[in-house]
């Protein structure tokens, strides 16, 4: 039988060690820019090229593994990999500052990104804990991804100033953080054993089928490639664009703020959105998951509309103390609030969905990362293209159109679900907890 049933306390330093790990994970990105600045100005040349090839290994083989080990922690328990994360890292941040070799740093981010498809195990660990307690489900996954996005801020923040004070020696201070995570995972929390069934290699293969041919999966991974997809325009062109020259007047965003005015945008943005993502996490349990999904990517289609509203407020700038810019600056921070409510519910709906395929909760979650990545590296290259022909309006008018087919796919994923209080049991479903016939203990599906 699954062991599903996880104390608060465990949860509790859950969400620690994942605080811990994400810090590492982030304070070494800039630690690798910086190590190989350094290795280029002071030993030998590092090219471009082979800067973007260090990142490219690291996101392909992430990519590759997520579902591979999702898969692997079905089969074999999500305590084993979750240590397996923190160790991969460990290792790797403890070998980086002993090389000056550009390919051996090729080869390092590589095993990176092996130890980076872990990452689903996590949410995938999060889904198995809350299954019996679904009343927690939502406030858990939201407290979740608020660790991600505060390790986020202090390993990148830390990233640097720790450069600045040990050089290549920072690293070790990553490799140590790492060895804390590892700790907590290993005495802290419980272990949630597969059971017997899971085990079956024919009976994984027979539950990935079955998650294909799911109209409701496929279309809420469809949502999910769409929204990371319009994130990653917005993250890999905005900052470029808004400190900029315009090649149209008309567009008053474009080279509107300066280094520091995106560092106070982000510093606004960011806690208002952990706010939101908390508040919306509360509301899970009482409220239907469709309902949030509809209401908050509607709120970003108002988002996008009044954005490009502001984009051509009427005068040579935008006027802050005017009335209109007034409202429309509220109006953008209310839809900001609801909007990001997408994020919890898509998360909470997809380890709903997941618990009638308890077998291949690992392998689905793995396969959403898969979704995840691609969807960013889809729209990086459509953001780039729109972002090259129409600057800001260009990105607008494809995160419009992004939003619109959201809509549709999350409309799809949830038809049918709108009266539905429990998780209608699977083929796949672990029916010693909850038999087919008998609803899960505090579940609410919809």
């Amino acid at each position: 039988m699954t062991t599903s049933s996880v104390s608060r306390h465990s949860l509790a330093w859950f969400l620690a060690g994942t605080l811990l790990d994400r810090w590492a994970v982030f304070s070494t990105g800039p630690l690798i820019g910086l190590y190989l600045r350094y290795i280029s100005d002071n030993l030998h040349s590092v090219s471009a090229l082979a800067v973007g090839l260090i990142s490219v290994a690291f996101n392909f083989f992430g990519l590759v593994s997520a579902p591979i080990m999702g898969s692997l922690s079905d089969r074999f328990g999500k305590k084993g990999f979750l240590l397996i994360e923190c160790a991969m890292g460990a290792v790797a941040t403890f070998v980086y500052p002993l090389t000056t070799s550009v390919f051996v740093i090729f080869l390092l981010q590589a095993f990176e990104g092996v130890r980076s498809g872990t990452a689903p195990v996590s949410l995938s660990y999060m889904s198995d804990a809350t299954s019996k307690t679904m009343s927690i489900r939502g406030r858990a996954i939201a407290l979740f991804e608020i660790v991600n996005f505060i390790g986020l801020g202090i390993g990148v923040v830390l990233g640097g100033i720790l450069w600045d004070i040990w050089h290549e020696n920072a690293f070790r201070i990553t490799t140590l953080v790492y060895v804390f995570g590892f700790a907590v995972f290993a005495f802290k929390i419980q272990e949630i054993r597969p059971s017997p069934r899971t085990i079956s290699k024919s009976g994984m293969i027979m539950a990935l089928q079955t998650v294909v041919s799911q109209r409701r999966l496929i279309a809420s991974a469809v949502s999910w490639f769409l929204i990371n997809g319009t994130i990653a325009i917005w993250s890999t062109q905005g900052t470029f664009q808004m400190t900029g020259q315009t090649k149209d007047p008309s567009q008053k965003l474009i080279g509107l703020l300066s280094g520091t005015g995106i560092s106070g945008l982000y510093l606004i943005a960011i806690p208002l959105a952990l706010i939101s993502i908390y508040f919306w996490g509360g509301l899970m349990y009482r409220l239907s998951k469709r309902v949030i999904m509809i209401t908050a990517v509607c709120a970003v289609l108002c988002f996008w509309i009044l954005l490009l509203a502001l984009n051509h407020f009427s005068g040579t700038t935008i006027d802050l103390n005017s009335f209109m810019g007034v409202g429309l600056m509220l109006g953008l921070v209310l839809c900001l609030l609801i909007g990001v409510g997408i994020i919890p519910a898509m998360l909470t709906y997809i380890a709903d969905i997941t618990d009638v395929f308890v077998a291949a909760r690992g392998a689905i979650m793995g396969l959403y990362w898969l979704f995840v990545g691609v969807g960013r590296l889809f729209g990086s290259w459509l953001g780039s293209v729109a972002a090259q022909i129409g600057q800001i309006d260009g990105m607008i008018a494809l995160s419009l159109l992004f939003t619109l087919v959201t809509v549709g796919a999350i409309l799809a994923a949830t038809s049918g679900l709108g009266n539905m209080k429990y998780a209608p049991r699977g083929k796949f479903a672990d029916r010693e907890d909850a038999p087919p016939s008998s609803p899960m203990e505090e579940s609410r599906w919809d």
